[in-house]
């Protein structure tokens, strides 16, 4: 393959968005068989062959093909008949889900109501004697088309255009059946081997269909995905698609447009920095014109009419139906014509689409260093529990979002807009409109500040800090006197580590409006990730007085107490606060660990995973509380949880691989340190621990210039000093080392590696040893700082 394409592949080699119960799902440009192959033969927790014993007395596995989150699939031979299948079955750990209950379910019934040529098919399925459900489908012996383009780039027009036509005819079959696939792509076109035809197509993976033709058994409408899950692959998805709202056998044409460029073209029509760029483009840009080479101009016309139509943003502009697309596909191949046209309105049509549709973009960030996941929950536009937002039992300013809807119907206004994103922004899952809706206020209003500085909040909750950045500036050279932008912007610099800043733009604001209550608990929340918990605790002190049913002031005074080891203080705040509040619940386990009760503790810490909005913050919380009990195994099971929900939380991958440093597996913790560093160059926390852990693996000069970055980072914690001072103890520079642990006592006297540091210096059996040991039994010193509030 040419470099230059081998780099587009690089580049949109992206993460799918996919239930967190298939978080180890092949990403969109790699062959699902290759990716679960290695993932298979590098399993260490079980082994594949004792998942399907308890099937065995039918069926000769004959080897593995894969393995994802969720499922592991195989070869097989049936004892008797001697036919190959490919047997799907639920890992162990998923059989008590019921989402992955209900998605295995949905694949069972959406591919066993299908009978077509190019369409795997379901000969079995059904449970295990231990349990364990699986399926029975036909093997498809060949390469996907993922795997071809990896090979190839792109294909000829002519090979192309007889393996689209096969696509075209099985959607076309499955949507007559009431089944929308939701998830094609390229990895999902199997190419298998035929005497007659040398490129034979089977669909594959119907896991996140969905059935839109009600079950007639139940009268409910099947879908393999719950409020809460995303579904699909950023390159592939349509625009609707992430609105969570409405969606039909159309969003998979727009797919099938995508795959059609991709295949003639070497890439897909968009591709963007990271997965956010990616859906911003899909629903903001027009495609590039079609270039393909060795074909005629008039051809290639032909053919870019017939995909762009697919590509348009509004549904009603695409083909009809899947027969309808095919149609066109047959009369280009017999060099007919094709139907569709894309006229000069196009582009008017899709800024239509933007002005007056629902952006769901999310922020699905990128693992460089393996597969990752990006998880934004995105409701199904069928499940009872995603009608909410459109109920009117739901206001926000004493509109409902039914009555927001009628009026930006009858007279759209970037106020209106801006009063509907607020609305989303306080509905669990809907942060994707929200921005949408900031995004039309501002469009509509190229001035509006406010506008800017509430899109600024959401991209800062998505993690998309450049963007997040960006648009609070603006917000700010607009209306340089208003006090919440300098509260966002604090957020964002406590965000990005930048602790001092936060505490200079949340004073700022304080100065605009004295004693705002938002603007004292975030200088409070900067003075305590900086380490300066007493001024934290002060500042806390005085906004409590003034607003004492606090809930989140009270809950985060608690978690300072907890910071200087106070935990009846700590225990005595989040308890006022859950009962105002619930949200604040796992500061309040926290609080309960510390005082020994640590039953009670675990039970608000499972309740708070049930309630909370933000499950990647629920998880790391809870890896929190497992590492400051130093179980760390725990802790870097919670944390991979969080990370996978969210990958670009620089903080979430610092503590993981704090974990993983304290259990000695060095080179795990420098993955994630580096990784860390990468995604923020001046966070001082994830370059000091790089250097710790580069010292530890013998690479000294790495870690003295990671060091030397930490120190000129814009704000150095005391964690820095600390973790310089380790570095000098282990080079056996005591006196060095010394010197440094007092520096970081002096920052934060609650610093235990830095007592840690000096506990190893002491003479054993000296009256100072005893008062250090005594010290560091009292944080519950283990070997792990918390750090919980990141």
């Amino acid at each position: 393959m040419p470099e230059e394409s081998k780099q587009h592949k690089d580049k949109f080699e992206q993460p799918d968005l996919v239930s967190r119960d298939d978080s180890t799902a092949p990403t969109d440009t790699t062959s699902s068989r290759d990716s679960e192959s290695e993932a298979a033969n590098s399993w260490q927790s079980e082994p594949p062959q004792l998942i399907i014993e308890s099937i065995e007395d039918r069926w000769e596995i004959v080897e593995p093909l894969g393995v994802g989150g969720m499922s592991a699939v195989y070869k097989a031979r049936h004892r008797v008949t001697g036919k190959v299948s490919a047997i799907k079955v639920l890992l162990p750990e998923h059989k008590l889900r019921p989402q992955s209950l209900k998605r295995f379910e949905v694949e069972a019934k959406a591919i066993s109501a299908l009978d077509h040529a190019h369409i795997v098919h379901l000969s079995d399925c059904g449970t295990t004697d231990d349990g364990h459900l699986f399926i029975v489908m036909d093997f498809a012996d060949g390469r996907s088309l993922a795997e071809l383009l990896s090979e190839e780039n792109h294909l000829p027009t002519a090979r192309a255009i007889k393996i689209f036509v096969q696509i075209a005819d099985a959607l076309a079959h499955a949507h007559r059946r009431g089944i929308v696939h939701r998830d094609l792509k390229p990895s999902n076109i199997m190419l298998v081997k035929d005497q007659d035809y040398p490129d034979y197509v089977k669909v594959v993976d119907f896991g996140i269909a969905k059935v839109v033709h009600p079950d007639p058994q139940s009268g409910e409408s099947l879908s393999a995905t719950v409020t809460g899950e995303v579904f699909g692959s950023p390159l592939y998805m349509s625009p609707e698609q992430y609105r969570g709202r409405q969606l039909d056998f159309r969003s998979d044409i727009y797919s099938m447009g995508c795959l059609m460029y991709e295949t003639l073209v070497g890439r897909p029509p968009f591709i963007g920095e990271n997965p956010l760029d990616t859906l911003y483009k899909h629903v903001t840009e027009q495609p590039e014109p079609l270039v393909i080479q060795g074909s005629d101009a008039y051809k290639t016309k032909q053919l870019e009419q017939v995909i762009f139509r697919c590509l348009e943003k509004d549904p009603q502009m695409r083909y009809e139906s899947m027969d309808a697309l095919k149609a066109d596909l047959e009369r280009f191949e017999s060099n007919k014509p094709v139907t569709s046209t894309t006229g000069s309105g196009r582009h008017d049509r899709g800024k239509k689409w933007l002005k007056y549709s629902i952006i769901g973009t999310l922020a699905l960030a990128a693992c460089f260093a393996g597969l990752i996941h990006f998880i934004e929950s995105t409701p199904d536009d069928d499940d009872k529990e995603s009608s909410a937002p459109e109920s009117e039992q739901t206001d926000y300013n004493g509109k409902t979002l039914a009555q927001l809807n009628r009026e930006i119907e009858a007279a759209p206004n970037a106020d209106l807009y801006l009063e509907r994103g607020k609305f989303y922004s306080y509905i669990k899952d809907q942060r994707p409109n929200a921005i949408a809706d900031f995004t039309t206020a501002i469009t509509m209003q190229p001035g509006f500040a406010n506008a800017y500085r509430c899109r600024a909040e959401e991209l800062l909750l998505l993690n998309d800090f450049p963007k997040a950045m960006a648009d609070v500036q603006r917000a700010i050279q607009l209306a340089p006197k208003k006090y919440l932008n300098y509260y966002t912007l604090a957020r964002i610099h406590n965000s990005l580590g930048n602790y001092s800043a936060a505490a200079s733009d949340a004073l700022k604001g304080l100065a605009l409006k004295p004693h705002d209550q938002i603007l004292m608990q975030e200088l409070s929340f900067a003075y305590n990730l900086w380490g300066r918990h007493d001024e934290a605790i002060k500042v806390s002190d005085e906004n409590i007085s003034r607003n004492p049913d606090d809930a989140y002031a009270l809950a985060y005074r608690g978690l300072y107490h907890f910071h200087r080891f106070e935990f009846e203080k700590a225990l005595a705040d989040t308890k006022a606060a859950v009962k105002l509040d619930w949200h604040d619940r796992m500061l309040y386990a926290f609080a309960l660990d510390g005082v020994g009760n640590h039953s009670e503790a675990d039970k608000q810490a499972d309740q708070a995973l049930k309630e909370e909005t933000f499950p990647a913050r629920a998880h790391r919380m809870r890896g929190e509380l497992q590492r400051f009990r130093g179980k760390f195994e725990n802790a870097i099971e919670e944390y991979s949880a969080a990370i996978a929900l969210e990958p670009n939380y620089v903080p979430g991958i610092v503590q993981r691989g704090v974990s993983y440093f304290r259990i000695n597996q060095l080179k795990n913790a420098l993955v994630d340190f580096d990784q860390a560093a990468k995604l923020n160059p001046n966070y001082a926390l994830a370059l000091s621990w790089k250097a710790l852990a580069e010292e530890k693996l013998g690479h000294h000069e790495l870690a003295d210039r990671d060091i030397e970055n930490a120190l000129k980072a814009p704000t150095v914690t005391a964690d820095t000093f600390a973790n310089r001072a380790a570095i000098e103890l282990s080079r056996g520079n005591g006196s060095e080392a010394h010197s440094l642990a007092e520096r970081a006592i002096r920052m934060n006297p609650y610093n235990s590696d830095s007592y840690a540091v000096l506990f190893r210096l002491a003479k054993p059996g000296t009256p100072e040893a005893s008062l250090l040991a005594a010290k560091l039994k009292r944080m519950h010193y283990d070997g792990s700082t918390p750090q919980i509030g990141w």
